[in-house]
Parts: C-alpha cells; sequence; structure tokens
C-alpha cells in the first residue's frame, strides 16, 4: 500500500510550532554572571575588630536540628523598574512559591539571631595594616572616600543588612573611628534573595534569558547565605510568561544561587561522619572528573547512587555529567546537567515547557551531598528519559543508532518522549548531534480539550486532558494509507505499565505496551510505547487523571470554596482487602481528622480528601487568612514529621506503604506546580492506626479525654 507525503499545510505547521518552541526556551548565564561576582565570606569565631568592640557575640552555626530553610526575599524599590500592579504581583506570587516549595526540600541549621552581611574591606579601605606583628594586622587603616555601598548583583544592599566597620591605628584596642555601626540584620532568615527587574546588559545580549543569579556571600562553612536574581524587564513586560513560566526559571536559578554551581564545587562537604549536616564536616577532595569520553562527571556517594538507580548500572559507579556545551572552557566544569543524559532535569542549560520538566532526584542528591542541606529526597521525581538504558545512553556514540525510543534519526513527526506533546526529531545546541522529538508549542499538546480544533478529520484524535501522544499510522477505511506520525488519543491505565487507548468512535481497547494495534473502522496500525505510560501507578495508585476516584467523593474535609492558596497535596498509600464502598464518606473524612490530630496542623488546612479503590487516600494542603500557619514548608516539616502506625478497619488490617508530596498530576489544572514528588521511603513513615480510629470515636461518642492515639478500630 503505498505511502502519502504529508500535506505542505501540515509541514509548515510542524516547523513554525518547531520554532516557537526554540524561541520560547530559556537559556541559562549562570556561569558567566557569576564569574564577574567578587563573593564574600562571614566571619564565624573570629569576629571583626568593630564587632568585638561593640560586644557582639561571634557568629556561629547552630547545632541544633535541621529546619526548613527560610528564605527572604528583598526588592529594592529605588533599582527595580517599575511594573504595573498584575506584573508585580505575579513576580511576588511567583517567588513565594519558589521559597516554598524551597522550604519543603531543604532543610538547614538555622541561623541564630539575625542575618548580617558582611562589608569587603578592599572596598571601603584604602589602606590595611598588613605588618603581621601589628596588634591591628588586617584592619582597616584609612578609609577609601569613594567608598558608598555594598552590591550583590548590582543590587545594592542596604546598610541595615550590613555589619559596620572602623578605622583603626596600628595598635590599640579601640578603634580611631566608627565609619558605620552595624545594621540592624534581617531576623528569622537562613538566605538573603535580592529580586531585581531590570533592562540590564545581558538581558539585551540574549533575548532568550529571562533571569539570571548568582551567590554573593557564604557563611564559615561555605554556605551561599546572600546572593541575588535579576529579571529581564522586557520577557516580564511582553505579558508571554505565566505564573508556571516564572516559577520554574526563578526554581532552576535561585537553586544556582544556594549552591548547585560550579563555583562552590570545591567548597562542598563530607558530611557522612559528621554529628549533623553542616556540623564539623569535612571538605571534600575534587568531586569533578574527566571519563574516558571526555565527559565531566560529578562523582559524589549520593549522585553515583542515584544515577546507577536511574539508568539500571549501579555497578558502573557512574557519575551525573555536566554539560559540556556551556562550560567556560573544554574540561572545565559547568553548572548543568547534560541534556543528552538527563532531559527533563530543572537543572538544564535551557529550560523547556513547564510541564516536560522536573525537580528530579539527581539534583536532589547534589544538594544532599553538598553537606550544607537535609534534604527531602520525597520531593524529588525520577527522570523518565533514558530510565534502565545502562551506562551507555546518551553518549554521541550510541545516540545516532539508538532503539530505545528515546533518540531519532530523521526529521520526521512523532511524540515526545513523555507522550503529552506531539514531536518533530530534531536537535540542538546541547545535544551534541542526537535527536529526539521536541514538543510543538503551536496545538500540539494532546492532553489540552481546545487544540481539537487543530485536528485533521479521519485519523480519529481526541484531545482530552486524559489523552496522550501514539504513533500511528490509523485512517478511516478506504482512504490512502499514511506514513508513521504522532496522533493524539485518550488513555487510562489499569496497572505498571498496562493501559488502554480510545480512538474517536471506538471503545476502550487493550494496548499491550511494546506492541500494536488495529482499531475497528480503521486501518493502519496504533503503536503501544513501553514504558513510556502507567510507569508511575504504583506510586499514584491511578493514573493520574481522575479515572479510578470514587464518584462519592466527600469534598472537602472543611467547607468548600475556602479562600486562600492549595500549596500542594499529601498523599498516603494502603496495602490491604478492599474497603466496604457504603462506608467510603466515613472513611475519608475520619482519615482526614487522624492526619489533621497526629501531625498538629489545624483541620482548616485540609481540603478535598478522596481515597481511590487500590487505597490511595489524597488531600490537599492549603494556606490562607484563615489557617493559623502561612508556611507550606513547615506544614510539609510537620507531615514528615508524623509517625504512622498501621491500623484495623472491620478486623482488616491495613499497612500504609508509603507517603508523598505531590502537586496536581493534571497538567491542565490552573494550579499545577513544577514539583511533584515521590513516594517516600516505606521504612520512614506509617499511618497512625489509632489516629483515624479515635477520631471517630470521638465523633460518634463524644467521649471526654479519649486520646485519638489510644483507639483501635473505627466504630460503624
Amino acid at each position: 500500500m503505498q505511502s502519502v507525503r504529508p500535506r505542505a499545510k501540515h509541514a509548515c505547521h510542524s516547523f513554525l510550532s518547531l520554532l516557537t518552541f526554540s524561541l520560547a526556551a530559556s537559556r541559562c548565564i549562570h556561569d558567566a554572571v557569576q564569574r564577574e561576582i567578587n563573593v564574600l565570606h562571614l566571619h564565624p569565631f573570629s569576629p571583626p575588630a568593630e564587632q568585638r568592640f561593640t560586644h557582639r557575640a561571634p557568629r556561629a552555626l547552630s547545632e541544633s536540628q535541621t529546619l526548613p530553610i527560610r528564605i527572604r526575599t528583598w526588592y529594592p524599590p529605588a533599582e527595580t523598574v517599575q511594573l504595573n500592579p498584575q506584573q508585580k504581583g505575579s513576580l511576588e506570587a511567583a517567588l513565594r512559591e519558589v521559597t516554598q516549595t524551597i522550604a519543603g526540600v531543604l532543610a538547614v541549621n538555622h541561623v541564630p539571631g539575625r542575618l548580617l552581611l558582611t562589608r569587603d574591606i578592599n572596598k571601603y579601605c584604602r589602606s590595611v595594616w598588613r605588618n603581621p606583628i601589628a596588634e591591628n594586622y588586617n584592619r582597616c587603616g584609612y578609609l577609601n572616600p569613594n567608598y558608598h555601598s555594598e552590591t550583590c548583583l548590582e543590587v545594592t544592599i542596604p546598610d541595615d543588612h550590613l555589619a559596620g566597620f572602623s578605622i583603626w591605628l596600628e595598635s590599640g584596642s579601640v578603634p580611631r573611628e566608627v565609619v558605620k555601626h552595624d545594621g540592624a540584620g534581617v531576623p528569622d532568615a537562613d538566605f538573603l534573595l535580592y529580586a531585581k527587574v531590570a533592562n540590564t546588559e545581558k538581558c539585551n545580549q540574549e533575548p532568550s534569558v529571562i533571569a539570571y543569579a548568582s551567590y554573593c556571600q557564604l557563611d564559615p562553612t561555605g554556605r551561599p547565605v546572600a546572593g541575588a536574581i535579576m529579571f529581564c524587564y522586557a520577557r516580564l513586560a511582553s505579558n508571554t510568561l505565566d505564573h508556571q513560566d516564572l516559577v520554574q526559571v526563578s526554581l532552576h536559578e535561585v537553586f544556582h544561587a544556594l549552591g548547585f554551581s560550579r563555583g562552590l564545587f570545591n567548597k562542598w562537604k563530607d558530611c557522612s561522619h559528621a554529628p549533623s549536616v553542616g556540623v564539623n564536616c569535612s571538605s571534600r577532595a575534587r568531586i569533578t572528573n574527566t571519563d574516558e569520553m571526555g565527559q565531566v562527571r560529578i562523582f559524589t556517594s549520593t549522585i553515583i547512587q542515584k544515577m546507577g538507580e536511574h539508568l539500571g548500572a549501579q555497578e558502573r559507579g557512574l557519575g551525573a555529567p555536566l554539560e559540556n556545551k556551556d562550560a567556560v572552557a573544554p574540561g572545565l566544569p559547568s553548572s548543568h546537567w547534560e541534556a543528552r543524559v538527563l532531559q527533563g532535569s530543572l537543572m538544564l542549560a535551557t529550560l523547556g515547557p513547564v510541564h516536560l520538566t522536573q525537580l528530579d532526584d539527581i539534583t536532589l542528591a547534589a544538594f544532599a551531598d553538598m553537606g550544607w542541606y537535609q534534604v527531602n529526597t520525597s520531593t524529588g521525581k525520577r527522570l523518565v528519559w533514558g530510565q534502565g538504558e545502562g551506562h551507555t545512553f546518551g553518549l554521541t556514540t550510541t545516540c545516532k543508532n539508538s532503539t530505545s525510543g528515546f533518540f531519532c534519526t530523521g526529521n520526521g513527526s512523532g511524540c515526545h518522549y513523555l507522550h503529552l506533546d506531539k514531536g518533530m526529531c530534531s536537535s540542538d545546541d546541547f545535544l551534541d548531534g542526537c535527536r529526539m522529538y521536541k514538543p510543538l508549542t503551536v496545538g500540539s499538546e494532546c492532553w489540552k480539550a481546545e487544540n481539537a480544533v487543530n485536528a485533521e478529520h479521519g485519523y480519529g484524535e481526541i484531545y482530552h486532558k486524559s489523552s496522550r501522544c501514539f504513533f500511528s499510522t490509523l485512517i478511516q477505511e478506504n482512504a490512502s494509507a499514511v506514513t508513521v506520525t504522532g496522533r493524539c488519543y485518550r488513555h487510562r491505565c489499569t496497572a505498571e505499565n498496562t493501559y488502554q487507548v480510545q480512538v474517536e468512535g471506538s471503545a476502550w481497547l487493550d494496548c499491550p505496551a511494546g506492541g500494536s494495534i488495529q482499531v475497528p473502522g480503521y486501518q493502519g496500525l496504533l503503536s503501544c510505547p513501553n514504558r513510556g505510560l502507567c510507569h508511575d501507578f504504583q506510586d499514584r495508585g491511578t493514573s493520574g487523571l481522575g479515572e479510578s476516584v470514587l464518584e462519592d467523593n466527600p469534598g472537602s474535609a472543611i467547607k468548600d470554596g475556602m479562600s486562600g492558596q492549595k500549596v500542594f497535596i499529601f498523599q498516603i498509600h494502603f496495602q490491604g482487602p478492599p474497603f466496604d464502598r457504603t462506608h467510603w464518606l466515613q472513611i475519608t473524612t475520619g482519615l482526614t481528622e487522624a492526619l489533621a490530630n497526629s501531625s498538629a496542623i489545624p483541620r482548616c488546612h485540609f481540603q478535598q480528601p478522596t481515597l481511590t479503590p487500590s487505597l490511595l487516600f489524597t488531600v490537599e494542603l492549603w494556606v490562607s487568612e484563615e489557617c493559623p500557619e502561612r508556611q507550606a514548608g513547615m506544614l510539609r516539616h510537620k507531615l514528615d514529621q508524623t509517625f504512622h502506625k498501621p491500623w484495623v478497619y472491620r478486623d482488616k488490617s491495613y499497612t500504609p506503604v508509603g507517603t508523598r508530596f505531590v502537586e496536581d498530576p493534571d497538567p491542565t489544572s490552573p494550579e499545577r506546580h513544577l514539583v511533584t514528588v515521590l513516594l517516600c521511603a516505606v521504612t520512614s513513615i506509617l499511618l497512625l492506626v489509632s489516629t483515624a480510629v479515635g477520631a471517630f470515636v470521638y465523633h460518634h461518642h463524644k467521649a471526654a479525654g479519649q486520646r485519638v492515639g489510644d483507639a483501635s478500630r473505627i466504630p460503624l
């Protein structure tokens, strides 16, 4: 049967779509920016003499339990290009979400008291006492009359955030003149983020840059405590970026400022034998090396472990490869992952569409190996790209003849590897000649129902939130055959890597992973991707599309229409016999009450609990003016600290096998978030039997003084 060439209209549409994607991608210039920054270090145990003179306690790290990092954002009004109220509100909302997200991911030893940044003696002082036997060795002898202020990436740091400085004689315990007293400092802060909007030279040189960031001051252990993010005004004023675009690029840049930066690789600490993260940790040997293929990689313990798990090559001791196309010189490390190997990661040199980018467990492994942070590993999502493909995956010598389904050859149309979008086989500056199906951004998202207007008649396409892209030659009977291309059809998961598909006018059909099927009323074949769909079915317990949630959803546990903002979703997955459907509402409400009590989180934060037939309990966490806790990071921390025990319902035992934090899995949701979270370690978290039960006992019997933790059964 003869194949026909796609119509010219289609080819033109694909070209424009690909062009749109290329222009929409945001390129990161962190390494070039950071090279120009003069980085200062805070003084821990030997404070400057002016501090001793004012009897300030030496600055030191707390050895207490790590807590969610407190990032304080400061906007310099006099220096920032004026945005209209809507643009300003959008930017501030995005940065709030970023700081809340990071607080749920990273914990640190809190800075005691107020965070006070240091001044550069080489700027404010014209002459320093350099006689090593002098009493005031390395103190300022003469003031630089041209000194005005300290900056962080072109942002002027307020005096209130800075330590003071003095002029000293060569000897003597009292300064000759206190030029500036200490500022008040910033309370409740572990990291100061200066945010500015401007039309800078760097913005004008690289139109694809949305923002760039750097760190500018480090604590005694090398951890960044101050940094800045610069937003390019023209990109913000263009109104082409939505909330999640701003969140994604800001999260990427702030991660650079927090430590994911080549300039800090030599400061990462080994805390494997330390009493606590960030306390008495040892310096690491060189963490990067070049492999036999000339690829620079990071070799630290957690990264090696996660790379082995990801590629299915634990025995190889693989490090994580760094991008070789944006390094400042050949053989030097980059501050981004290699796109050929870790596609889809948040920390690539070029960011793709939000729904195809994720905070991955390889990136979190890097933060865990820095030695400054306790990392909530449940917030990292395992990459799909290259999963289980072995140690040669992504090499330039193997990608052009790969049969894995991740790379492609030629320039035809097909499906992006996540199957959410149609794609065109193409390459870019960072793929080193390798090719992949890059998403087309003009009407090619299968999960957007509004894209149905672009569907051509006769191919059976369905655009729906549960639709995915399939390689297909399907066309209605009695029509000319077509070449293989990407088409949008509905799908629903029935088990791990097991699913059904629906074409326009057809019933639901089993689609064997790795095989192909014929569809009644159509000629041609529909290919069923292997491992491309329903690969995390056991983690989620549903298809993520609402297909398997019970119809008798009890709705909100508190009140519908609550004002505020949903910050994340919390899930508990059980193993055990099926629940009695007639008692679903009672069970779901009781679990919500139990969770609120056991975590000490006020009930008003919990919204929309659901329970699926696969025994996945899901509830939304909200912050609002009506609830006392305003920090999403603290809500995550409390849920993380909750110890859950097995429980019994109607003489049947139900064992929780894991919990996770997750953003809305439906990519069409207006509140979708960048960060989606995997299943946490089974050994660390279980569900309190007692909690759920006690809530019902109290509700039905009003037994005064009875504690939730003492109950063991749910009365019905």
